[in-house]
């Protein structure tokens, strides 16, 4: 399955999940893990991302590591292959800052030279997803629950927990967050949405249960050039067009142009506005 898509700076899409790593040009798509041995002692990936500099960043189920595109070689750290051990759940290029969210905390990569160090911002359990709400304003998801702050002159101030609505620690898992109209939109794996009004400062709950979303289980909410929120599931794409039903799209044999499958993990707008799933 495809967990994670990325463009570089020429245009080509990557694609990232389990074993594979493809890259695809328009023309022809190659799997980087078959044709490459740079890529050989990866393990799972579960999360890509590329920054201006064309480096790749790729998170597998126990490591970091980095790969420049331009170069087609791993960059370097103390003259290796930079590798960090650390799991990462989200990478997010935020206002020029390179955000990591691990099992540690919420790291910055910061540039050093043709390599980076990492500096721990915010001590969190299990900091899983983050999204930016305004020039200097950013909100996190953690098993802590979610939290706002200003990172600015590299420096963390004026933190303020949300007060999201208690769950068991186990059932506190967060897999994408989105802001529109001062609306914060955050997906969960068990629990579908939770939108957090910042005028009132309150929570509201949609799922199953009370709506027609398509699956408790949210992977990932993006908003396309129509101003529309796509929301991907496991059970298919339910779009928040501003009314309060969902409109939703599955895999039907019978509609010819429909879902190829259901379960979406990630879901990409490129350079020409075309949308992966």
């Amino acid at each position: 399955a495809v967990l994670t898509i990325a463009q570089d700076k020429k245009g080509k899409l990557w694609f990232g999940g389990g074993d594979n790593l493809f890259v695809y040009d328009s023309q022809t798509i190659i799997n980087l893990r078959v044709q490459d041995n740079i890529f050989n002692k990866l393990d799972y990936i579960n999360k890509i991302c590329i920054n201006d500099k064309d480096d790749l960043f790729i998170a597998t189920a126990t490591q970091l590591f980095i790969f420049n595109i331009d170069k087609r070689k791993a960059v370097l750290k103390r003259g290796k292959p930079f590798i960090e051990k650390l799991v990462v759940s989200d990478i997010q290029i935020l206002s020029g800052h390179i955000f990591l969210c691990t099992n540690r905390g919420l790291y910055v990569a910061v540039p050093a030279s043709d390599s980076y160090d990492f500096k721990l911002i915010l001590d969190r359990p299990h900091t899983q997803t983050i999204v930016q709400t305004g020039l200097d304003s950013y909100t996190i998801a953690s098993s802590d629950g979610i939290e706002s702050f200003t990172y600015k002159n590299k420096r963390i101030s004026q933190t303020h927990n949300l007060g999201f609505p208690l769950l068991p620690l186990k059932e506190r898992i967060f897999s994408t967050m989105y802001i529109k109209d001062n609306i914060l939109w955050v997906g969960t794996k068990l629990h579908g949405l939770f939108l957090f009004n910042f005028s009132s400062q309150n929570w509201r709950n949609l799922r199953e249960e009370n709506s027609n979303l398509l699956s408790n289980n949210v992977r990932k909410i993006i908003r396309n050039t129509n101003g529309e929120l796509l929301i991907g599931t496991l059970k298919g794409l339910s779009v928040f067009n501003g009314s309060p039903v969902f409109t939703n799209y599955k895999h039907n044999t019978s509609i010819k142009n429909s879902l190829s499958q259901n379960s979406i993990y990630d879901i990409f707008v490129d350079n020409q506005k075309a949308i992966w799933l």
